[in-house]
């Protein structure tokens, strides 16, 4: 089932990265610590650790998808743990129903 890239957050209400908030200053804003506003866990060490022991329905893949017909750059977050193409992680605080549900990302090229 495709999620509308507004709707992402607003429906599954992806977490703060708590680990990364712990090592940086508190003058330094939530949506600014890591990627994705603050919400992206790394696909390794102490990061995705903690992702692969949360409940996996809450569990969410930043996969790199092929270039779209026109160049542009293609990501998708997938429900679920993935290991292909994976770029990041993100915990939501409302849990995936079939695992099906994905958001595909646009990059359009600047021309």
């Amino acid at each position: 089932m495709k999620i509308h890239e507004d709707n992402f957050t607003e429906l599954y209400n992806p977490q703060i990265n708590h680990i990364e908030r712990e090592l940086q200053p508190d003058s330094i804003a939530d949506e600014d610590i890591c990627g994705w506003s603050g919400t992206m866990y790394e696909t390794y060490g102490n990061e995705e650790d903690y992702v692969k022991h949360q409940n996996h329905k809450h569990v969410w893949t930043i996969v790199e998808c092929d270039d779209d017909e026109d160049g542009n750059s293609v990501v998708c977050i997938c429900a679920g743990l993935h290991h292909i193409n994976r770029e990041g992680y993100f915990i939501t605080e409302k849990p995936w129903e079939s695992g099906a549900e994905y958001v595909e990302i646009v990059f359009e090229l600047d021309n």
